[in-house]
């Protein structure tokens, strides 16, 4: 891929989370995938969206499963991002600004989520690049634990 291809879909994946992470009230959720892609893409939201809270779906879960919404809807977060967990039929949490950013491929529409797929580009980036990218189009950088800010 051209680098000017690349920077393009870089800031058009940062300007799409950018405009779901403004709909966000306080204390948003991110789910991540417990292997390495999932755990480096949700420390990343993490670290990049102040008040947010983190769940990590362990083997056998599976966030569009009746158990783990059952307690998002009793969470109620002010937001949702769902990373390295697929995309599947059916919204998560009902009238919730709702991200997935994710590679692999989809095997559905998830409600009115917003969805940052990398899916089939050349090469395929990971949701933790993914996630960088998404960090980089918040208006505001921010740090955590005295790290230099994001971007």
């Amino acid at each position: 891929m051209a680098e000017d291809e690349t920077e393009s879909r870089r800031q058009q994946v940062g300007a799409t989370f950018a405009e779901v992470a403004s709909r966000f009230g306080p204390a948003p959720l991110i789910l991540g995938h417990f292997d390495a892609d999932g755990l480096a893409a949700a420390a990343i939201f993490q670290r990049s969206l102040d008040g947010a809270t983190l769940r990590i779906v362990g083997k056998g879960e599976n966030p569009w499963s009746e158990e783990i919404r059952s307690e998002l809807r009793h969470a109620a977060p002010g937001g949702l991002i769902v990373t390295d967990l697929g995309v599947r039929e059916g919204a998560l949490l009902a009238s919730t600004p709702t991200a997935i950013v994710d590679h692999h491929v989809p095997t559905g529409t998830p409600g009115d989520a917003v969805v940052i797929s990398g899916h089939g580009w050349k090469p395929e980036p990971t949701s933790a690049l993914l996630a960088y990218w998404c960090a980089r189009g918040l208006e505001r950088p921010t740090t955590c634990c005295g790290s230099p800010p994001l971007g």
